[in-house]
């Protein structure tokens, strides 16, 4: 059970380092465009750019990084890595359609981060895997260090 706390752990900072990086490019991108653009995003254009632009980046980064190489940042630096029967993009992809999910918020229904985050992190915690690590075939784990 220490050991699943712990990787529920790390996977939990290795979201928020990756959440971090793309984050920091989404609003250096909404910066640029009240800079350059003639409308700034501001009030309900704001937030509902950060919600499509968070969900739609995060997911194009998790996929692309993880489809490749077979960890992401987070999960790197960590010592994480993604073990799959069938590695690439569409496993990728598969593992991290949740995060679509929550574009859901921007249709105005309450608590859909707070209810997916509990969902992920309790099915971690209690099968080490959450529901689309098990539908992609795949386990995150920490990397084996060699003696």
């Amino acid at each position: 059970m220490r050991y699943r706390l712990s990787v529920l752990i790390r996977r939990a900072i290795g979201f928020w380092i990756d959440g971090f990086a793309v984050g920091a490019v989404i609003l250096l991108i909404q910066w640029l465009i009240n800079l350059i653009g003639g409308t700034p995003l501001t009030g309900d254009a704001a937030t509902l750019y950060q919600i499509y632009a968070f969900s739609l980046v995060f997911f194009a980064y998790r996929t692309i990084v993880e489809g490749h190489w077979n960890t992401s940042l987070g999960k790197w630096s960590l010592q994480l890595e993604i073990i799959s029967i069938n590695r690439g993009y569409t496993t990728s992809a598969i593992r991290n359609s949740w995060v679509l999910l929550t574009v859901l918020a921007a249709f105005g229904i309450p608590y859909v981060e707070p209810t997916i985050v509990a969902i992920l992190g309790l099915s971690i915690f209690g099968f080490a895997q959450h529901p689309f690590d098990y539908f992609a075939k795949t386990m995150v784990e920490r990397t084996p260090v060699d003696n």
